[in-house]
């Protein structure tokens, strides 16, 4: 384990910003490749048909039990095999990290409800939240990229999913039209994605810098803000990032919660995996709203991308 193949200021920022127990395996985990997972796509096919025609095909895979629909590639299979399953080209399956399925199904849509997916490209997210809702009520799904928002219909296409309005717009300035107009809100933010680095992938570091993770802080803190103008009273806000920065991280919850002060609590999260950690209290001297550690952090391992998740309720 090399750690000088890394960016010095990164690794100096993480022995401030984890814990000693959890630096070692952090570290480590730059350095190994995690398994591929995915996600059954329930609008097309359920679990126990879709493990059968894994077998027919020959390919091994895994139930990660704690996760609803999620599977993990064993033996010598690989990401190859599967893109070029018919099963895939059928959309009866998605690819995706087993840290980016817990956001929608800790937001929970409801059947019936109106969702904002406010960075909502290329799309795992999205459909995994039309299947959540078996494709009733309205998603609509925002993203600025118009080569993003291309993928993104293919995928909502291939995947069956029928309840999603794609718009192409700038979600930071979504609001101003559209003030309190959905039941639940995913903020899937944009960030500097610390928690997916890997020594042999170097486009994952190749632009890491503090002032990146500056820039993001300021991105994010536009992006929450119009989220939580577009969530009605008594809705629900997930805020998500692949990242380790608290800047981008537990900074954002605070200066939401301090903009919208007494509109805006955290709760709790119900869904729980045996490595959920508290976020973090406080981050060079500045003392965060004791609300704060009741959002979850997912540092990297074996299986699970470094991961935020931070849920929020209007109440006012």
């Amino acid at each position: 384990m090399d750690l000088s193949l890394l960016p010095v200021d990164f690794l100096n920022r993480l022995r401030t910003i984890i814990p000693k127990v959890y630096q070692e395996k952090v570290f480590f985990s730059f350095f190994r490749k995690r398994p591929t997972t995915l996600r059954v796509n329930s609008l097309k096919i359920d679990e126990e048909r879709l493990e059968h025609i894994f077998k027919e095909e020959g390919l091994s895979v895994q139930k990660y039990r704690s996760i609803p629909g999620a599977f993990i590639l064993i033996g010598n299979s690989q990401l190859k095999h599967l893109t070029a399953l018919q099963s895939y080209r059928d959309g009866y399956f998605y690819v995706q990290s087993l840290s980016s399925m817990l956001p929608p199904l800790i937001l929970d849509p409801n059947l019936g409800e109106s969702i904002l997916d406010m960075t909502a490209a290329p799309g795992s997210k999205t459909t995994q939240m039309a299947a959540l809702m078996k494709n009733s009520g309205e998603i609509t799904a925002l993203d600025n990229n118009q080569v993003r928002i291309y993928k993104l219909l293919a995928i909502l296409e291939g995947q069956g999913a029928k309840n999603t309005k794609v718009i192409r717009t700038d979600g930071r300035f979504y609001w101003r039209d559209h003030r309190e107009a959905f039941d639940k809100v995913l903020l899937d933010a944009p960030c500097s994605g610390e928690g997916r680095i890997n020594v042999e992938d170097k486009e994952s570091f190749s632009n890491w810098s503090v002032k990146n993770v500056e820039r993001m802080h300021f991105l994010q803190k536009s992006l929450i803000f119009s989220a939580v103008n577009c969530l009605r009273i008594g809705g629900a806000l997930v805020y998500s990032t692949c990242t380790l920065s608290p800047e981008e991280n537990e900074m954002v919850i605070e200066f939401a919660l301090t903009k919208f002060k007494s509109h805006l609590v955290v709760e709790g999260i119900d869904f729980h995996l045996t490595n959920f950690s508290p976020a973090i209290s406080s981050y060079k001297g500045i003392k965060f709203d004791p609300q704060i550690k009741k959002a979850v952090r997912i540092f990297p391992d074996d299986k699970f991308e470094g991961f935020f998740i931070c849920k929020l309720r209007k109440i006012s």
